[in-house]
């Protein structure tokens, strides 16, 4: 579960996240090292994690609300 990771596709598409991506190297680096240690679920990167685990505290109406807000931050980019 990586979340956003910054490759040449991102570019290409015009892609813009509304959270900070981490290197493809680091996914990957962190992933295998996950790995070896026979984990199942893995979320590279601190703020990611940080994220997942908020989410799991926070009323199910915050949450839709907070999402919303960051997608509407692509809203201003046109659509194709």
């Amino acid at each position: 579960c990586p979340g956003p990771v910054d490759t040449g596709f991102n570019k290409t598409a015009e892609e813009v996240f509304a959270l900070k991506g981490i290197s493809a190297g680091k996914c990957v680096e962190e992933c295998l090292r996950q790995m070896k240690k026979k984990k199942t679920i893995i979320i590279p990167g601190r703020s990611m994690r940080m994220a997942a685990s908020l989410q799991k505290l926070l009323p199910a109406h915050l949450m839709v609300k907070l999402t919303g807000k960051q997608q509407k931050k692509k809203l201003g980019r046109e659509v194709m």
